[in-house]
């Protein structure tokens, strides 16, 4: 073994004991365990193992075994069954990389530049498949720690804040990645009554669809929906129907049906590595969609620009409030203009859909504008009154 492997060979255990050291003072969670007498002598033996068969394997440059891999692996294995986070496992591993980079330069002599070099290319190269193994088995360990449901929304975290390790949970939970996802938020209505246990309803559409979801603030559901090519967030969304559209409303609908509550849905497309935009575009449009008990459609933020804009500027909005509450005043005029709008100022059409005469709904129309001084049939009619009805469906005002 030439010089330099030979040093880090006889430095293993001194090292390793450092690393310890390190953890302790670095790592809470790792100080818990290095407190443990039979923990911290597992942590050093382990320690001391992966330095000295670094140092023999990188000098005959060979790469690492299955029984190599599968030892780090054991090692993860534990840490996720003992309740580690994956924010810690993170830091042990990039503290781990970080200390056997310096102890390389420390143990490096004036006439070992060649032998350097081939111990970080080894490392580097290695370094990719250790730490594969190391979180594949943390993932493994995780599961006798964590429910599904739990690490169903650590993976749409992970995904939201480009995570890397969200591939491991993906891959834990049986979840194939895409490129693309279609982001869901879905906005609920204050609910009348006890809301069911956040866990067992993701659990259950996790079953059903198997992607990632997100159920941790009471009043938002968050689901990433595979999508094939990249949908602009600006675009509006598609009615139901087949492909990433419904099965994205499916889960929608299937989430609604097990709260009992009407929501407003938002989505946005986004690649892979920027989804926490998509996320604010999605939660956007769902501040402004209207609410439903069965939602029927998805909107994205072209479907409720205008509101978005007029929520920026509060002279407009009080405008919108007051024309609103004249409309308050009847029969049933913000369901007949949302009909009205919705298909086209058809009269035959939104009559038949409301199941009145058209009469009643010429009626109707007629005591909108004699309220408002608005024609709703007018282009000022469809600025105003649309968007003041859009905002009482979203119940943007409460």
């Amino acid at each position: 073994m030439r010089a330099l492997f030979h040093a880090l060979h006889r430095r293993a255990e001194t090292n390793a004991r450092n690393e310890i050291v390190v953890y302790s003072r670095e790592l809470p969670e790792y100080r818990v365990a290095a407190d443990n007498p039979r923990s911290r002598a597992a942590m050093l033996d382990y320690a001391v193992w992966f330095r000295r068969i670094t140092a023999s394997l990188a000098s005959d440059d060979r790469p690492m075994t299955e029984q190599d891999c599968a030892r780090i692996a054991a090692i993860g294995t534990e840490r996720g069954a003992q309740g580690v986070s994956p924010v810690s496992a993170r830091q042990v591993v990039t503290l781990h990389a970080t200390l056997m980079m310096q102890e390389m330069q420390d143990a490096t002599g004036p006439n070992d530049l060649n032998d350097l070099l081939r111990l970080v290319g080894w490392f580097s190269a290695q370094g990719e498949t250790g730490t594969r193994a190391y979180f594949d088995g943390f993932m493994e360990g995780q599961k006798s720690f964590l429910p599904v449901a739990e690490r169903v929304q650590q993976l749409a975290r992970m995904l939201l804040a480009d995570d890397e390790m969200a591939q491991h949970v993906a891959s834990a939970l049986g979840v194939r990645l895409s490129e693309h996802y279609t982001v869901v938020v879905v906005r609920l209505a204050e609910p009348t009554g006890p809301l069911p246990a956040a866990g067992g309803v993701v659990e259950q559409l996790f079953k059903c669809h198997q992607v990632p979801l997100s159920w941790a603030v009471p009043a938002e559901f968050v689901a990433l929906v595979p999508a094939v090519g990249l949908v602009p967030p600006w675009l509006p969304a598609a009615a139901e129907g087949s492909g990433p559209v419904g099965s994205a409303l499916a889960v929608v609908r299937d989430f609604a049906a097990a709260l009992g509550v009407p929501c407003a849905v938002g989505c946005a497309g986004g690649r892979l590595g920027g989804l926490a935009e998509a996320a604010a575009s999605a939660r956007q449009a769902a501040r402004f969609a209207p609410m439903a008990a069965v939602p029927r459609r998805m909107h994205g933020v072209a479907d409720v620009f205008v509101e978005l804009a007029v929520a920026h500027l509060p002279p407009v909005d009080q405008w919108l409030r007051e024309i609103a509450r004249l409309l308050a005043a009847g029969p049933d005029l913000v369901s007949t203009l949302d009909c009205y709008y919705r298909n086209d100022f058809n009269r035959l059409h939104t009559a038949r859909s409301l199941c009145i005469h058209t009469r009643t709904l010429d009626y109707r129309l007629r005591r909108a504008r004699e309220l408002t001084g608005i024609d709703p049939g007018s282009p000022r009619g469809v600025r105003v009154l649309a968007t003041a009805v859009a905002c009482v469906l979203a119940d943007v005002w409460g």
